[in-house]
C-alpha cells in the first residue's frame, strides 16, 4: 500500500511473465490486469555464491524460505549494535514493510528456536515493546562467512521513493503546470518520504525544514541520496 497503484499494475504483468514460466507461487500478485513484461533474451539466472555478507538475506531466503522469518533475521543480524542490540516491533516493522502482527509471531518463532534472543529481565517491559536481538558472531559460522557487517540499509523506503518520483514526473507530464506547481509537488515528495533522506544521516533534517526553493532543495536531496546509494550498494 505504500507504493502509487502503477507500481501495482506493472508488478502484475511481472507476475504473469513468472507464472507463464512455471513459477505459481506469483499467482496471488497477478490479480490486476496489467502490461506483460516481456524479455529480449533467454539468458538464465545465475546461481549466487553466498560468501558475503551483501548475499545475507538471499542465503537465508533460499534456506528458511521467502517470507517474514528470514527477512526478520536479516535485518536482526545486520542492525546489531553492541551499544543498544535490541530491535523493537516497531523497528523492524519499519525496515522491512511487514504487518507488526507478522513480525510479532515470526520474531517469537525464531526467539522460541532459539534463532534470536529476547529479554529475560524487565528491559523490555520498561519500554512497552517486544524486543528481539541477534548476535552474528552466533551466526558466521554456520552461514559460512567470514563476517557480517553491521548496517541495514532501508532499500525499501527508498524504492517507494523512487516510485514516488516516476509517478508525479508521469502526471506532471500529462499537463502543463507552473513553477509553482512543480515547488508544490516537490515540497509533498520531499515532507511524505523525509525518512528516504534522514535516515542514515543522508539529509539533515533542518536542510529540509530550512528550505525555501523546493525544487533546488529537491534536487540537492537526491543528488546526496544517490551519492549515498553509489557507495552503499
Amino acid at each position: 500500500p505504500d507504493f502509487p497503484p502503477d507500481t501495482a499494475r506493472r508488478l502484475s504483468g511481472l507476475a504473469a511473465v513468472a507464472m507463464h514460466a512455471g513459477d505459481a507461487r506469483w499467482k496471488s500478485i497477478a490479480t490486476t490486469p496489467g502490461e506483460t513484461i516481456g524479455r529480449g533474451n533467454k539468458l538464465r539466472a545465475t546461481r549466487v555464491h553466498f560468501q558475503q555478507p551483501t548475499t545475507l538475506m538471499l542465503q537465508l531466503r533460499t534456506g528458511m524460505g521467502v517470507g517474514v522469518k528470514a527477512d526478520v533475521l536479516a535485518y536482526l543480524l545486520a542492525s546489531w549494535d553492541r551499544s543498544r542490540p535490541w530491535a523493537s516491533t516497531a523497528t523492524i516493522v519499519g525496515a522491512t514493510g511487514y504487518t507488526a502482527s507478522a513480525v510479532r509471531r515470526a520474531a517469537d518463532d525464531l526467539a522460541a528456536a532459539r534463532f534470536i534472543d529476547k529479554p529475560v529481565t524487565g528491559e523490555a517491559e520498561l519500554t512497552g515493546q517486544r524486543l528481539y536481538a541477534a548476535e552474528p558472531e552466533r551466526w558466521v559460522r554456520a552461514l559460512g562467512m567470514g563476517n557480517i557487517e553491521p548496517g541495514w540499509r532501508s532499500w525499501r523506503e527508498r524504492f517507494v521513493l523512487v516510485c514516488a518520483v516516476r509517478e508525479t514526473n508521469r502526471r506532471l507530464a500529462q499537463h502543463p503546470f507552473s513553477d509553482y506547481a512543480l515547488g508544490v509537488e516537490l515540497r509533498a515528495l520531499l515532507e511524505k518520504h523525509r525518512a528516504s533522506f534522514t535516515r542514515d544521516r543522508v539529509v539533515t533534517p533542518q536542510q529540509l525544514e530550512d528550505a525555501d526553493d523546493w525544487p533546488a532543495a529537491f534536487a540537492q536531496a537526491t543528488d546526496l541520496l544517490a551519492g549515498w546509494i553509489r557507495h552503499n550498494a
